[in-house]
């Protein structure tokens, strides 16, 4: 009534068997289980890059803490409430806010300006910036300028020329309208344009000098999951023209 020992060790090698096989289903449904929790639990890398940096300030008194002591300016909105601020663009456009005043940056080529002055000067390579407002958009044809925007009456605008030539955009009108050089005129909360004064106030563009020229170099975000490889690399204007990379590529 024995069981032959061979088997027993043919039962003992298929209770074995199925114990690991077992375990190993378990231990893979655990990292699976591990894997989702931290997809859900962990955000991903920020990939928002700055479109600008800080150049000076002069009495700058910000509504929000501003605390970035690099001078990188990220997508987003800032609101002045006195003094004035220099910042370049990624793209090369140069720009001076005074306050009071409410802007949001949006791209390397863009921002918007709900309130308050603004003096831009655009270098060749950053042809096309536009500056965004509540009655209107004014894009650059290679030129200095500058936007003064009153919050109290609805967005009206004023574009000033300083030099070179400007696109005038609004909701009403069919085809952009041409300003040159020594000219201005007024967008109305409807859209409307209508001719104004030339101011020469060359204080309000930010003509004189030219960005600061960063060296070419790497850094690893903050925000980066331990053991990540991922670095930003800075070069080329302003050193802020920002290439995602991994050390293994």
């Amino acid at each position: 009534g024995s069981v032959p020992i061979p088997v027993l060790r043919q039962r003992s090698r298929r209770l074995t068997l199925r114990l690991v096989t077992g375990m190993a289903a378990s231990i893979a449904a655990l990292l699976l289980v591990g894997w989702f929790l931290l997809q859900v639990w962990i955000p991903a890398p920020s990939t928002v890059r700055a479109v600008a940096m800080l150049d000076s300030t002069e009495g700058a008194v910000w509504a929000d803490e501003f605390s970035n002591e690099e001078g990188w300016l990220f997508p987003g909105h800032y609101t002045l409430e006195t003094g004035s601020v220099t910042f370049t663009f990624d793209s090369g456009a140069r720009t001076t806010v005074i306050g009071p005043a409410a802007f949001e940056l949006v791209a390397p080529h863009e921002m918007n300006l709900n309130e308050g002055e603004a003096g831009f000067y655009v270098e060749e390579q950053a042809k096309g910036f536009k500056v965004n407002t509540p009655s209107g958009t004014i894009v650059d044809l290679g030129t200095a300028f500058s936007v003064d925007v009153d919050g109290d009456s609805g967005g009206v605008a004023e574009v000033h020329v300083l030099e070179g030539e400007v696109e005038v955009s609004t909701r009403t009108q069919k085809r952009p309208t041409v300003l040159r050089e020594q000219e201005a005129t007024q967008i109305d909360a409807t859209g409307k344009l209508s001719k104004v004064t030339f101011k020469a106030d060359e204080s309000r563009t930010p003509r004189l000098g030219r960005a600061r020229n960063i060296q070419h170099f790497i850094h690893f975000p903050m925000d980066s999951p331990v053991g990540s490889k991922r670095f930003i690399e800075h070069r080329g204007y302003n050193g802020i023209d920002t290439i995602e990379r991994d050390l293994r590529s």
